[in-house]
């Protein structure tokens, strides 16, 4: 079978673990009542609340292979939102992973003080290279 057609025709229910969604729905009411939540945050949440439920609006999909029909509804679209972004960041994901060399090697990121800037200036040797020398 198919991708596609597995896709289309996957079981009515499934176990699903709690979502974003899930615990904003259960208790976001009870946390604006009692904290000062930004404007831009409660925008963000009432869309992750609705985002894919009849509140949002929908259609109806239907196998053409089995006839298995199923309401899919439409998407807020909010770029908070983990359902919405989810194939982006998969994608985003997958470009980075084009990027790493097919070496051993360790990703290290730190922070220099302002001062290293001179004595790098000074040294007229970028202080970079010391650190990639450096085992």
């Amino acid at each position: 079978m198919s991708l596609l057609k597995y896709t289309r025709c996957l079981m009515k229910e499934t176990l699903s673990m709690a979502e974003v969604q899930d615990i904003f729905l259960s208790s976001f009411a009870d946390y604006g009542s009692n904290h000062r939540v930004p404007s831009i945050a409660q925008k963000a949440a009432q869309a992750i609340m609705a985002c894919r439920t009849a509140a949002l609006g929908g259609h109806r999909d239907i196998c053409p292979d089995c006839g298995y029909e199923r309401n899919s509804y439409n998407s807020c679209r909010n770029r908070h939102c983990p359902k919405c972004q989810t194939l982006k960041k998969e994608q985003w994901i997958g470009k980075r992973c084009e990027d790493v060399l097919d070496v051993h090697h360790f990703h290290a990121v730190f922070t220099l003080f302002e001062y290293s800037n001179k004595v790098n200036y000074l040294r007229s040797i970028d202080i970079r290279e010391d650190f990639s020398k450096a085992q």
